[in-house]
């Protein structure tokens, strides 16, 4: 089954007739330090821990009942503790600069030894990119909030200031991607009535505006999904998309933007032929699913293909695939890029929980690492939405 991202999915209700629209201010700006993540936010603590997962479920069981979630901690042992959070569909956490950012519907956390907690009056449960900004040490990240009275399309971006304290900023239009370079995020938007996308940007500060950098000549938008996050170099701009046309048929394309000339190339990915290949085309996280190392670009596939775009040749390889993929459960898998090994956790066949790393130029499986106890925070409809390696 295809599925193209929630927040897609809510946009086409655009055209719909809408009986409630949402005055949203955007955030309370009571932060103070707290005790709520002092068991685990804390240096003596991230410095023994090889991974955090972030576990949710879908945002009709957050909006409805509160849902919670869990955030999962994988030690240098392979043993785990878990603690219980208000989630956010998609949401995860970023760790940077022996820093870390945990992403909740009401609230986003920043500790290192002390706890920064920023409470928001509205929640946001649709989330889209959680990541970091290296040239202005900034933690971000940006939720798809919905239709809107002052626009048409409201989607929301939590960043941090110099006091590790978390602010707001409103982005007027439907965001497919994002990413960041330089002092900027990057968004990919799309009008929900024309469909047309454009390549934007926005600084994280107040009263900063979104800011045009190209529309782009993509033909057929509307069969289009973008489904992974936007990459950078000091030439172009990269994304990937997927062009979904019936149960046994999808094209996947790599799109590279020049960064001067604004000029667009594409190049072909991978051609899905059977209902067998659609049904785990979708990457395990659009958050990470694109990779750059040296000169080459890797994408990886929910089924655990690897695919590798050379920027010099222009050739396009499937390497290696995963052992023990595709999976029978996408809800209990997630993936992780770091310098050239790539990780991934998942559920096999006998329904045990694994932890795998790849080195992607070699396509050697250097840890496979069976993960106890994990299982029983995947039940009752919980979702895997991040897999984070921080040691």
């Amino acid at each position: 089954m295809k599925i193209k991202s929630t927040a897609a999915l809510l946009g086409g209700f655009v055209l719909l007739i809408v009986a409630v629209f949402v005055i949203v201010k955007f955030f309370d700006p009571t932060t103070k330090p707290i005790t709520e993540g002092k068991g685990y936010a804390n240096s003596a603590n991230l410095s023994k821990q090889q991974a955090i997962l972030y576990i949710s479920k879908n945002v009709e069981k957050l909006e409805k009942d509160s849902a919670e979630g869990q955030l999962v901690f994988i030690n240098k042992e392979n043993k785990i503790k878990a603690y219980t959070i208000s989630p956010v569909e998609f949401g995860g956490t970023v760790f940077q600069n022996h820093k870390l950012m945990v992403e909740q519907a009401k609230t986003l956390l920043l500790a290192k030894d002390e706890v920064v907690k920023t409470k928001f009056k509205t929640p946001e449960y649709r989330g889209l990119r959680a990541s970091y900004i290296k040239n202005t040490n900034q933690f971000y990240a940006i939720y798809n909030s919905g239709l809107s009275e002052e626009v048409d399309y409201k989607m929301t971006i939590r960043y941090s200031t110099a006091d590790d304290k978390f602010s707001s900023l409103l982005v007027p239009n439907f965001v497919s991607a994002a990413g960041e370079t330089g002092d900027e995020v990057l968004l990919l938007t799309q009008d929900l009535i024309s469909n047309e996308f454009q390549l934007k940007s926005v600084k994280l500060a107040a009263d900063e505006k979104v800011k045009l950098i190209s529309k782009l000549p993509i033909k057929n938008p509307a069969n289009l999904d973008a489904i992974s996050q936007i990459l950078v170099d000091e030439e172009n701009y990269y994304f990937v998309m997927t062009d979904y046309q019936m149960e046994d048929r999808e094209d996947v394309w790599l799109y590279t933007i020049n960064r001067k000339t604004h000029k667009m190339s594409t190049t072909i990915l991978a051609k899905y032929r059977t209902v067998k290949e659609t049904e785990s085309s979708i990457p395990l996280t659009f958050n990470d699913s694109l990779h750059k190392w040296k000169d080459k670009l890797y994408y990886i596939n929910g089924a655990g293909k690897v695919y590798s775009y050379d920027m010099k040749s222009r050739e396009v390889d499937q390497p290696f695939t995963f052992n023990e993929f595709p999976v029978k459960d996408m809800t209990a898998a997630q993936l992780q890029y770091k310098g050239h090994e790539v990780y991934t956790i998942y559920k096999d066949k006998s329904d045990k929980m694994y932890l795998d790393s790849y080195d992607l130029l070699t396509g050697k499986r250097n840890i496979h690492h069976q993960i106890k106890g994990l299982e029983k925070y995947l039940e009752d409809g919980n979702i895997m939405t991040h897999l984070n390696i921080i040691g």
